[in-house]
């Protein structure tokens, strides 16, 4: 999603439309890009029950004019929603929903559609469903391939598929995942991703190596990602605030305190930013 919206609410955005797609089957498309403003804007006030009506409106509009991409997409925003506030059924009801409705619309295949599997890898990773959770990356990976060599979309891929493959004690190919999305990540500059990635190496090496056995590569990493979760190039919006608040604990749970309770502290600002 984008980050912090700082136009004013037009009408169109706090009145329920009347329905703006009554034409209903005839291949019209929900205006995606409203529909994310709107959602982010709810988001960064903290207004949870406005987003979850706001995207289960659209999702009913998108179903009436037949747009199945379209669908797809809220969808995918729905189980993200869901996957964050703990409501992990409905997260896989419609994590399932996005990929399906692609896959309907003759789409499965597409980079669209790889995204899609993704989520929903996340989604089921999240419950619990490690094997699951797995099957959906691997579909994602064949168009993912296609993808140019440093795309950071690949980055998120490896870094997303790692976790199920770490708790299914597949060290190996988690390792190698997470070292090509280190790669990718450092090489594009994405600093966020570059933490995320190293903090995710460290739970791995200890997992497979004990903390004594992997102190002197942990380190190093830790370092790393504290350099990167300070670099002034992070936007402040509501995205990078839930990376913080994720790292954060990761971090003290490494001894890291005085830079968990820093990023503590900036996500706290950001919230607090967004509802102004």
């Amino acid at each position: 999603m984008s980050g912090r919206i700082d136009t004013p609410l037009r009408e169109e955005d706090w009145r329920e439309p009347a329905c703006l797609l009554r034409t209903c089957g005839t291949g019209e498309r929900i205006p995606l890009g409203r529909i994310i403003e709107k959602l982010d804007l709810l988001l960064g006030r903290e207004d949870a029950a406005g987003a979850e009506r706001h995207l289960l409106y659209w999702e009913r509009e998108a179903q009436a004019a037949g747009d199945l991409p379209g669908r797809s997409a809220v969808c995918g925003e729905l189980a993200g929603f869901y996957r964050k506030s703990g409501e992990t059924e409905k997260a896989k009801l419609f994590a399932g929903k996005a990929v399906s409705l692609l896959e309907e619309a003759g789409l499965d295949g597409t980079v669209q559609w790889a995204t899609a599997c993704l989520n929903a890898g996340t989604v089921f990773c999240a419950a619990g469903e490690y094997g699951t959770s797995v099957a959906f990356y691997e579909k994602a990976l064949p168009a993912y391939s296609g993808l140019p060599e440093n795309d950071p979309r690949k980055a998120g891929l490896f870094n997303n598929a790692a976790l199920p493959l770490c708790a299914l004690r597949r060290f190996d190919e988690a390792e190698k995942m997470l070292l090509e999305a280190l790669k990718i990540a450092s090489t594009v500059g994405k600093k966020d991703e570059e933490a995320i990635t190293c903090l995710n190496l460290c739970d791995l090496l200890v997992s497979r190596d004990g903390v004594e056995g992997s102190a002197e590569e942990v380190s190093p990493l830790l370092d790393r990602a504290e350099k990167a979760l300070s670099s002034p190039a992070l936007p402040e919006n509501g995205d990078m605030a839930f990376v913080f608040e994720k790292c954060a604990p990761v971090l003290d749970r490494f001894g890291r305190f005085a830079a968990a309770g820093e990023l503590s502290s900036r996500a706290a600002a950001i919230r607090e930013m967004l509802k102004r």
